[in-house]
């Protein structure tokens, strides 16, 4: 199929779809040129905005000066999508026929929610006070409603972001919700809403619309989120022998304390007996919220922290006397490192 499209009914539609306002848009995320035949119709530039008439299964179809484009999905995104609710910019009338001539039946008030049920030039029939009235009224006098649009992407690695004392965990081939491009760098979004600036090496763009398709079960990354995030809320807390929290840890307190209450994963209490829990990784497979132990005294396993990313794992330091970030590829840890257990499946 050709990228470009000349047909004349599309061409009418383009023209009623800026008529009337039903404008979505996008974004692209890379530089990308159109080519027919081998040859260059049509260059966009990263961060460009589009209008966007239609999202395909592959492709999005698209409006730029009057002409259609068909772009594939893994360069560029979907930024918001419009519904069919509009709101009344002021007082409105309401007509019987789709013409100003015809009978006034009734006057909005500004800021009326009505749903569109079908066009008629520069008209709409529209419903509203909850389906009980209806009746024409002109686009001119109404502001769509538009949602932002949730596109998806992959992780391609494991990798802990933050954003305002927020926490993000990344894993690699995992579901990331999209909600913006800005400045070379996407914004995703966790389930509570929290935005979170994430460069383009992280991220790949899904090809289809099959491929976003998402289960209802909590994922692994929300679950490693919410075991880094309890994890960073402790630093400063006081090492205490034998305890467990709330308000002060030994090692092992410190990992049962956060699985136990963030996922009700009840670990063993000794950093010995966490070494058989979950399942045993190598050290260049950590990923955060994994188990990383060490013998400390000479012989045999005597110490546990939970890896955070970039080789960096958050402890209770019977030393320093507190729960603390330390790093374990270099001194005094990582020559004392013994396994890993990855608890989060």
């Amino acid at each position: 199929m050709r990228n470009r499209i000349y047909n004349t009914v599309m061409v009418a539609l383009l023209i009623v779809i800026v008529g009337i306002g039903f404008k979505d848009a996008g974004i692209f995320v890379t530089n990308y040129t159109v080519k027919e035949e081998e040859k260059a119709i049509e260059t966009f530039k990263d961060g460009e905005e589009v209008e966007l008439i239609k999202e395909n299964k592959d492709t999005y179809q698209i409006n730029k000066n009057g002409s259609s484009y068909l772009i594939p999905k893994n360069v560029m995104i979907r930024t918001t999508r419009g519904t069919n609710e509009y709101e009344s910019l002021s007082d409105t009338k309401v007509y019987s026929e789709a013409s100003n001539d015809s009978e006034v039946i009734d006057t909005i008030k500004k800021g009326t929610i009505v749903t569109l049920n079908k066009t008629n030039n520069n008209f709409g029939f529209f419903t509203y006070s909850d389906g009980k009235k209806s009746g024409y009224i002109e686009f001119d006098s109404l502001k769509r409603i538009e949602k932002q649009n949730i596109s998806y992407g992959y992780a391609k690695a494991d990798k802990v972001v933050q954003r305002d004392g927020k926490y993000l965990a990344l894993i690699k081939n995992e579901s990331v919700p999209i909600v913006g491009y800005e400045e070379g760098k996407y914004k995703v979004s966790d389930k509570k809403g929290n935005v979170f600036i994430v460069g383009k090496s992280l991220i790949d763009l899904y090809k289809t619309s099959e491929e976003t398709s998402r289960g209802s079960s909590r994922s692994v990354s929300e679950n490693v989120t919410s075991v880094i995030t309890k994890a960073y809320s402790l630093i400063g807390k006081p090492y205490v022998y034998a305890a467990a929290g709330p308000n002060s840890f030994d090692c092992s307190g410190l990992t049962y304390h956060i699985y136990k209450n963030e996922l009700n994963i009840l670990l063993p209490r000794s950093s010995r007996n966490q070494a058989s829990a979950g399942i045993k990784i190598n050290k260049s497979e950590l990923r955060p919220g994994d188990l990383v132990f060490f013998n400390t005294v000479g012989s045999n396993i005597s110490h546990v922290g939970l890896y955070i990313g970039e080789g960096n794992m958050i402890h209770a330091s019977s030393g320093k006397g507190r729960v603390r970030i330390d790093t374990i590829l270099s001194g005094w840890y990582s020559s004392r490192y013994v396994t890993a257990r990855r608890i989060i499946k």
